[in-house]
């Protein structure tokens, strides 16, 4: 692989490495603060398991209202 290639594929991951990035600082912001760790930020892993708990609680609380 040449140089310039290396370069181009190194500037592509930093980018793809950054929206993640984002996305989970994203995910964060929406999830209730029961769910952070004494101030700790959350890892990767922690965060996408702590989102799609929270879905499934919320989604849980808008079925029982519907059965209301």
């Amino acid at each position: 692989m040449s140089a310039q290639r290396r370069r181009k594929a190194s500037e592509r991951e930093k980018l793809r490495m950054r929206t993640l990035a984002d996305a989970l600082h994203t995910l964060r912001n929406y999830l209730p603060p029961v769910y952070s760790q004494r101030g700790q930020p959350l890892t990767k892993i922690q965060t996408l398991k702590y989102t799609i708990k929270y879905i499934s609680e919320l989604t849980e609380l808008l079925d029982s209202v519907e059965r209301a």
